[in-house]
């Protein structure tokens, strides 16, 4: 190196550049990892992957289910309503008829509101029954409900597990199965 002030070279600046190169030397002998380190690295991530994901996946179909449980509560409260309202009402909804029950005319003409509007991802099969026959009143509420991306159940509608409730109207006795 020269120095600009005098025009000459420093012993001592040649020494330090020749042992930095000496050290760059040795940064190009080191290899990293090998593919055997690399390999293991990865297979112990796909293992912890393969356990997680399922889990996870499981746990998301369970938040599901209870969020088509409370909807069942919800439904099971304000059915029961419109039984003790003494409306004579035939219902029916399906699943494919969407979110909104109610909010139409049932099997009798009658004007329905509406009575709930499902959670998303919820569907629900509901049969609301209150009317006089011969002289005798039938009386009962039907529901199944299930979440479209709950656990499955092979048994449950869509084969989905399913909700249900069936509560007698004139007795006022209920099963539920959940």
């Amino acid at each position: 190196m020269i120095d600009s002030r005098r025009g000459e070279s420093h012993p001592r600046e040649v020494k330090m550049i020749i042992k930095n190169r000496e050290k760059v030397g040795n940064f190009h002998e080191c290899r990293g990892f090998s593919m055997i380190e690399l390999l293991v690295v990865m297979g112990v991530i796909g293992v912890l992957i393969a356990i997680i994901v399922p889990t996870y996946l499981e746990y998301k179909a369970k938040t599901h289910d209870f969020s088509a449980l409370s909807d069942t509560n919800n439904l099971q409260k304000l059915a029961n309503q419109v039984l003790l309202d003494g409306i004579e009402i035939n219902f029916i909804h399906d699943p494919g008829d969407g979110r909104v029950i109610g909010d139409e005319n049932d099997e009798l003409g009658h004007y329905i509101p509406e009575i709930y509007t499902l959670s998303p991802l919820v569907s629900a099969k509901v049969e609301i029954y209150n009317y006089i026959v011969a002289g005798s009143q039938i009386s009962s509420i039907w529901l199944w409900v299930y979440s479209q991306k709950g656990t499955n159940d092979s048994s449950g509608l869509n084969g989905k597990k399913t909700f249900q409730v069936y509560m007698d109207g004139l007795t006022g006795s209920s099963l539920n199965n959940f």
